[in-house]
């Protein structure tokens, strides 16, 4: 599947997408954008330039509705690691 590319270079580390966002290349990729949709959401978690033009980009699943946990905890882990 894949993202916009102008919308996937204004994704800030974690920002949350959904999965209607995505275009899928295959029939593979449909099914697994139907089945994630309406269960799931994703938390960009890391950005790596592994080519000059070559973006990856890394997400965590998170269960629909959770996405707020689930920053608080990674802010406070943020957090904890820069006091030690």
């Amino acid at each position: 599947m894949t993202l916009e590319e102008n919308f996937a270079l204004k994704l800030n580390l974690l920002d949350s997408v959904d999965f209607s966002c995505f275009q899928q290349t295959t029939s593979l990729g449909s099914i697994v954008k139907e089945i994630m949709i309406d269960n799931y959401q994703l938390i960009l978690t890391r950005k790596h330039w592994s080519e000059i033009n070559r973006l990856k980009l890394f997400f965590d699943v998170v269960d629909y509705g959770n996405i707020d946990d689930f920053i608080m905890h990674a802010i406070h882990r943020k957090q904890s690691n820069k006091s030690l």
